[in-house]
């Protein structure tokens, strides 16, 4: 049960994240004149998702993080600073919000792996705590209900 709930977690963590590479952005004209790319973050999903964003050197964001309820998207700026040649590459970190934002932001400053790990620590908790409520943690006692009784008695008893 517990692989039921943490491998698609990870797939839907893990899956649309990596590097976007924006080599010839919209060419939007800024008010310096530098040119604008846009990133649209997407949440497909049923559960609400941090989307924290790492542009490379030389290129800086409107947003580096973005809380994405149930269905959004959100689009950031992506500005090259001057001298910069494309590609231009941003990665994209997923994370469901199970913990408070800046949280889950600290952790990934330390490493992506630490928020990553967070998350499904919580899930696997929340898993154990579901069957734990639910089967109990109790010992079980099996016992042979023939033993020894005559039926006629076992009958009688059940009739009162």
């Amino acid at each position: 049960m517990l692989l039921a709930v943490i491998v698609p977690a990870n797939a839907v963590m893990l899956g649309p994240t990596g590097e976007n590479e924006i080599g010839t952005p919209d060419t939007d004209v800024g008010g310096e004149g530098e040119l604008t790319g846009e990133i649209t973050a997407r949440n497909e999903g049923l559960v609400a998702m941090l989307v924290v964003l790492e542009p490379s050197d030389g290129v800086s964001l409107s947003q580096n993080d973005v809380e994405l309820p149930s269905g959004e998207e959100k689009v950031v700026t992506v500005t090259p600073h001057s001298g910069t040649e494309p590609p231009y590459t941003v990665t994209e970190h997923r994370y469901f919000l199970l913990l408070p934002s800046s949280v889950l932001l600290s952790l990934h400053s330390v490493s992506p792996l630490f928020a990553l790990g967070a998350v499904n620590l919580l899930l696997v908790v929340g898993v154990f705590g579901l069957v734990a409520g639910l089967v109990g943690t109790g010992r079980v006692r099996a016992r042979d209900t023939k033993g020894g009784v005559p039926l006629a008695t076992r009958v009688r008893r059940r009739l009162r």
